[in-house]
């Protein structure tokens, strides 16, 4: 597997990315012919959608498995397709926005658990979902103290959390690892092998993005997107044109 890509964006790892022109530093690692069947807007998705694919790679997911993502924001929906085309045996899903909900289960969810509204009934619909067996692996999409702090209670005996969002300042009891025999691996970024693969199934029509693209706007409008993601749960992703 090719090593992690280089970063363009990241105000922690080099320079932004909202601006009309960019100077690439290193072109031959970074820049990737789109076919002319991919639309300016899906080859936007790329990025995104190549994280949740390294994420379902690094996993120990397999055909048939029972999977859960919580968190269905642009890479728990990505993780949710990418599941998908592997043949998962069922895709729960955790997430408060109705949007959000709709996108996750048009990209083939069976269900979508809101924990806010189930309050105390969610750990006993869940259990009703996984026959009180938990599933076989988590993916842990939302970034938020919830989905890290709880995806060791929905995983099975024997099972693997895949965090794959990147969560701040949470705790979890490492007393459950050794009862439950948990594995819980980290996940970051992509590789430029998989950013390709994601190219070749957007180019195949093996991906659908339309459920992930909220609004497309221009440079100029960039400041109202940023109050927009703020105000509204049910806002997926925001696309800028330059």
């Amino acid at each position: 597997m090719n090593a992690i890509m280089d970063s363009i964006g990241l105000t922690a790892m080099g320079d932004g990315g909202f601006a009309e022109y960019m100077l690439v530093r290193n072109p031959a690692q970074m820049l990737f012919v789109m076919p002319d069947t991919i639309s300016f807007e899906e080859g936007a998705i790329v990025e995104p959608l190549s994280t949740s694919l390294h994420g379902v790679r690094a996993s120990r997911f397999k055909p048939g498995d029972v999977a859960l993502v919580i968190g269905a924001g642009p890479i728990g929906l990505g993780t949710i397709e990418f599941l998908k085309i592997g043949g998962a045996g069922k895709i729960i899903v955790m997430e408060v926005s109705a949007g959000r909900s709709q996108a996750a289960l048009a990209l083939g969810a069976d269900i979508v658990l809101n924990p806010d509204k189930e309050g105390d009934f969610l750990t006993m619909k869940f259990n009703e979902l996984t026959a009180g067996l938990g599933v076989d692996i988590v993916f842990e999409c939302s970034g938020v103290p919830f989905g890290f702090q709880n995806s060791l209670n929905f995983v099975k005996y024997g099972g693997q959390v895949m965090v794959v969002g990147i969560a701040e300042d949470t705790v979890v009891s490492p007393l459950i690892f050794s009862l439950k025999e948990v594995e819980m691996k980290g996940c970051f970024s992509y590789t430029s092998e998989e950013f390709q693969m994601v190219i070749d199934f957007l180019a195949q029509r093996r991906i659908n993005t339309k459920p992930m693209i909220g609004e497309v706007i221009s440079l100029e409008d960039i400041q109202a997107s940023f109050q927009s993601l703020k105000n509204s749960r049910d806002v997926v992703k925001i696309l800028v044109r330059p």
